[in-house]
């Protein structure tokens, strides 16, 4: 990237310049103040603007280049949400719902019964034993066929 050239502004790169004004908080915002701006009341395109013209300044062409490298790199950076998103539709594929015969178009869930994956339960753990246990210790019948 040519020295001046337009960042891209994604999360990443965002994410770095704030960090760095935050770093600096007492330097930048004294900056910022003998040139009458405030950072706080800037819209956050400004702002990231206002950061990178301060963290340009008395550099050299060395360290010019180094900090729009590490820009670069940093921009490929995803928000965090993302993966969680990602995450969520990926447990929502799994899912395994079918369509009711009738051609309805509904939609029912399935009818196997959850059970707790591999290392979530102590061992010896029995599910019935443990169900009916806790029923019994709520107040609830053991056995509901029975009086």
């Amino acid at each position: 990237m040519a020295h001046g050239a337009v960042l891209k502004f994604r999360y990443g790169t965002g994410q770095a310049l704030i960090q760095a004004a935050k770093s600096n908080w007492h330097v930048f915002d004294g900056w910022c103040a003998i040139r009458e701006i405030d950072p706080l009341e800037l819209p956050s395109r400004r702002l990231y603007n206002v950061i990178y013209t301060f963290l340009r300044e008395n550099r050299d062409i060395e360290q010019l280049t180094t900090l729009e490298l590490d820009l670069e790199r940093v921009a490929e950076m995803k928000h965090p949400y993302v993966e969680l998103g990602d995450k969520i539709n990926n447990i929502h594929r799994k899912r395994k719902l079918s369509v009711v015969p009738d051609g309805a178009k509904a939609v029912i869930a399935p009818k196997e019964k959850w059970r707790a994956p591999p290392g979530w339960t102590p061992p010896g753990w029995n599910e019935e034993k443990s169900y009916q246990a806790a029923k019994s210790f709520m107040g609830f019948q053991a056995n509901p066929g029975g009086k």
